[in-house]
C-alpha cells in the first residue's frame, strides 16, 4: 500500500494519445481503422471526432479503470519481440504501481465481470486512448515502439495526460514557437485553466514531450525556465510524481472492523472490511493475529480465501509492517495467501523460457489460469485451523471490493471466550488514502 501523497498529472477524458519511440509524436493526419475515422491533433492525441481544437472533458470516475485492474490481451500478430517489450512495459507498471495490468482470462477466472478491456494490436505508431471508453480498446504497437513508449501509452491508458500542455505550463517551460513545424504549433497549445492539475509540474515524468519535439531546425521546442533543470521528456521509467499520480487518481480507503459475540461455548467475531471510497480497491490481504492453542473455524464467505500463514517479522520490523511490506506488494506476493517456493520457481522458469521464444505468453497465461483454478477448487467455504505457532496469522485474500461495499470473515473459536482484542490488519495493492483505519 502506498500513502497518497500529492501528485503531479492532469486528465482528461475521452481522448486518445499516440506517440513513437523515444517520445517523438506522429505527424497529424486522418487514419482510418476497423472503418473508423481517427484525426491526430496535439502531435500525439487522438480523437473519433473531427476537430481542429482539442475539447477537453471533465474527468470522472467513469473514465477510470474499476478498481484499478485494466484487464488486457495481446494479439497473436505481434512479433515474439513487440510482445517482451509489452511484457517488460506491463511488469513495470505492476512491480512500482499501485494499479494492476492483469491478463484477461486471469481476471475472467476470478470471475470477475470483465466489460472493458486493452487489446494490444499491431499500428503504424505507438498510440492508446486516454482513460477508459468502454468496450474494447485497442492499444497499438509500432515496430520501433521501445518499453518506455509503451509504459507512456500505458499511462494514457490510465488516464494521465500530456505535462506540456498543463494550464500552469507558464511558471516552468518556454515555448519556442520559432523552432517549431508551423503546422504544428497547434500540438503545444495550453489546455484551459479549468483543467484538473494534481500536484506540482514534473520535468522528470513520462509524459513530459522532449526538449525537441516537432523542431523544424533541430533547436529546443521547449526548455525549463529553470536553467538548472536538466532532461525532460524521458522514456525510461515512471516518475515518482507518475506514481503519485496514479495514487491520486486510484485511491481507495480500506478499514477494518471486528464485532465480537461471546456464547457458552464457544465465541463468534465478524470482521469487517470496508471500502469507504469513490474508487474501487483490488489484491486485498486480511491478518488475524491467532493464539497457540486455540482451535478455529473459518467462514470466509462467497469471496475470502483463508489460509493460516506464519509471520515471523525481524527484530526491527513489526507485525503491520511486515503486511505494508511495500516490496511484497509490488512483486505480486500479495496476488495469492501462501506462495510456495515451487511456484516462485515456475515463475521464473516461465519467464525464462519467454524471454528464449520457447513459451509463448498465452500459454503462460493459460497455465496460470488452469493453476488458478485447480487451487481454487480445493478451497474449502469453511475449514478448521488448529494454531500451533505462536507467530501464527489467518491470511484471508480478496481479489477486488468495489466502492462502498464490505466484505465479512467470520470465525469460531472452540472456547467460552477469546481474548478482549482481536488484531486485524488490513492492506491491499490499491494506494490507500487514510492508514489510520487499517487495523483494529
Amino acid at each position: 500500500m502506498v500513502p497518497l501523497q500529492h501528485c503531479c498529472k492532469w486528465l482528461v477524458a475521452g481522448i486518445c494519445a499516440i506517440t513513437s519511440a523515444g517520445g517523438a509524436a506522429a505527424n497529424d493526419e486522418l487514419v482510418s481503422r476497423q472503418g473508423q475515422s481517427i484525426e491526430i491533433v496535439e502531435g500525439d492525441i487522438l480523437t473519433d471526432r473531427l476537430i481542429t481544437e482539442r475539447a477537453v472533458a471533465t474527468p470522472t470516475t467513469t473514465s477510470l479503470w474499476p478498481n484499478g485492474i485494466v484487464p488486457y490481451s495481446i494479439d497473436p500478430q505481434l512479433s515474439m519481440a513487440e510482445v517482451l517489450i509489452i511484457r517488460e512495459a506491463i511488469d513495470h507498471w505492476n512491480a512500482v504501481s499501485g494499479v494492476s495490468i492483469k491478463p484477461l482470462r486471469e481476471v475472467q477466472a476470478a470471475n470477475e465481470p470483465v466489460l472493458d478491456s486493452v487489446e494490444f494490436v499491431t499500428g503504424d505508431v505507438c498510440a492508446s486512448w486516454v482513460g477508459r471508453r468502454g468496450g474494447a480498446q485497442s492499444l497499438w504497437v509500432a515496430p520501433n515502439c521501445n518499453a518506455g513508449s509503451i509504459i507512456h501509452e500505458i499511462g494514457h491508458v490510465l488516464g494521465l495526460e500530456h505535462e506540456h500542455t498543463r494550464p500552469d505550463r507558464g511558471n516552468h517551460i518556454d515555448i519556442h514557437w520559432e523552432n517549431i513545424d508551423p503546422t504544428k504549433h497547434h500540438n503545444f497549445n495550453v489546455a484551459p485553466a479549468s483543467s484538473r492539475m494534481l500536484g506540482a509540474y514534473d520535468f522528470d515524468s513520462i509524459m513530459h514531450y522532449g526538449p525537441t519535439t516537432f523542431s523544424i531546425n533541430g533547436q529546443p521546442t521547449i526548455s525549463p525556465i529553470d536553467r538548472s533543470v536538466s532532461g525532460i521528456g524521458q522514456r525510461r521509467a515512471l516518475s515518482p510524481g507518475d506514481l503519485e499520480g496514479i495514487a491520486e487518481l486510484y485511491g481507495s480507503d480500506l478499514s477494518v472492523m471486528a464485532k465480537q459475540f461471546p456464547g457458552d461455548n464457544q465465541s463468534d467475531v465478524e470482521i469487517h472490511v470496508t471500502n469507504e471510497y469513490s474508487q474501487g480497491a483490488h489484491d486485498i490481504v486480511l491478518l488475524v493475529s491467532l493464539h497457540k492453542g486455540s482451535r478455529m473455524q473459518v467462514d470466509p464467505g462467497e469471496r475470502w480465501v483463508c489460509r493460516e500463514l506464519v509471520v515471523v517479522p525481524s527484530d526491527q520490523e513489526q507485525p503491520s509492517e511486515v503486511l505494508q511490506n511495500e516490496s511484497l506488494q509490488y512483486q505480486g506476493l500479495f496476488n495469492q495467501t501462501i506462495i510456495s517456493q515451487t511456484q516462485l520457481n515456475q515463475v521464473l522458469s516461465n519467464q525464462e523460457l519467454l524471454n528464449q521464444g520457447l513459451l509463448t505468453q498465452a500459454q503462460i497465461s493459460q497455465a496460470e489460469v488452469d493453476q488458478t483454478e485447480a487451487s481454487q477448487a480445493q478451497v474449502d467455504k469453511e475449514e478448521i485451523i488448529e494454531v500451533i505457532s505462536s507467530d501464527a496469522k489467518l491470511s484471508c485474500k480478496l481479489d477486488t471490493l468495489a466502492a462502498g461495499s464490505s466484505a465479512i470473515v467470520r470465525l469460531s473459536n472452540f472456547a467460552a471466550t477469546m481474548d478482549e482484542t482481536v488484531n486485524a490488519v488490513v492492506n491491499s495493492k490499491t494506494p490507500d488514502i487514510d492508514l489510520t483505519n487499517n487495523t483494529t
